[in-house]
């Protein structure tokens, strides 16, 4: 996962027609733009997976995804998608995410059916678990991904961002879905 550019963080602003700038630099034009602006300076955002594991185990602020039991407020971009809760279903969403909503998988378009979704079988419900019997796991500092035959690689990732040109050249991934996405996997 690449890491946010070093410095201080950003700060979105309401411009003089209503839109939104991020460092002068015009971002979104919309009626809800206060809104976005609330959701883009949040402590914690992009944050959560783009810092380093240092910045994480020391404790710095917006490094660790927040309680979702303590957020009432999703989706967090009002799913303008209209994906089903298979496909997405955010932490802070009411009701809240059930046991395999929201798991995804290998997207490759906007519709929602332009999904390969990731298998999930209920094998338990919480209150059928005793917490003393499960382990609690351990992620590794780093981590190598070796192929089926023992080579290098096996990892991919697709990234997704709004659409800026009409062959996906280039893009940036964004937090949210507001505009149509484009999918490229690396």
């Amino acid at each position: 996962v690449p890491l946010l550019p070093e410095g201080p963080k950003k700060p979105c602003q309401l411009n003089s027609d209503g839109g939104v700038a991020i460092d002068g630099m015009l971002a979104e034009s919309a009626p809800d733009a206060e809104e976005l602006c609330a959701k883009v300076n949040e402590a914690n955002s992009c944050d959560w997976c783009h810092s380093t594991q240092a910045d994480h185990d020391r404790g710095v602020p917006g490094t660790s995804v927040p309680d979702a039991l303590k957020k009432f407020t999703g989706p967090d971009d009002g799913n303008p998608q209209g994906w089903n809760r298979t496909r997405r279903c955010d932490q802070d969403q009411m009701p809240r995410c059930q046991l395999c909503e929201g798991i995804g998988g290998m997207a490759y378009g906007d519709p929602n059916d332009d999904i390969i979704i990731t298998p999930c079988e209920i094998v338990a419900n919480a209150s059928e678990v005793d917490p003393k019997t499960v382990a609690k796991p351990l992620y590794p500092k780093q981590f190598t991904i070796k192929r089926k035959d023992g080579k290098q690689g096996g990892y991919s990732d697709t990234l997704i961002g709004w659409k800026t040109d009409p062959f996906c050249f280039g893009f940036f991934p964004q937090n949210d879905s507001t505009k149509p996405m484009c999918y490229r996997s690396e």
